[in-house]
């Protein structure tokens, strides 16, 4: 890519930056909690005793499976958007 400033006048420049920094590690975190805590119910699946007990922890794991592809899904985005940037020259 050539520089700019070689092909004309620069009127004028504007830098937007968002710091993704702590989002990223929120979402790598709250990704990490989650699969904690889904190894925990499969655990306690294992040792369920009725079935309605069996029925509220397949819930949870399914409700916990969702949010760890929700997690993973904006951590994929945010790694995107991380590696993408662009220059408008007007």
């Amino acid at each position: 890519m050539h520089n700019p400033e070689s092909i004309g006048k620069i009127v004028s420049k504007t830098v937007h930056v968002d710091d993704v920094i702590k989002h990223y590690y929120d979402l790598e975190t709250d990704m990490k909690t989650k699969r904690i805590h889904l190894n925990r119910y499969q655990a306690y699946l294992q040792k369920a005793s009725s079935t309605d007990e069996l029925l509220k922890l397949e819930r949870t794991i399914n409700d916990v499976t969702g949010e760890i592809a929700k997690l993973e899904s904006d951590f994929r985005d945010l790694k995107n958007l991380i590696s993408y940037s662009t220059l408008d020259i007007i």
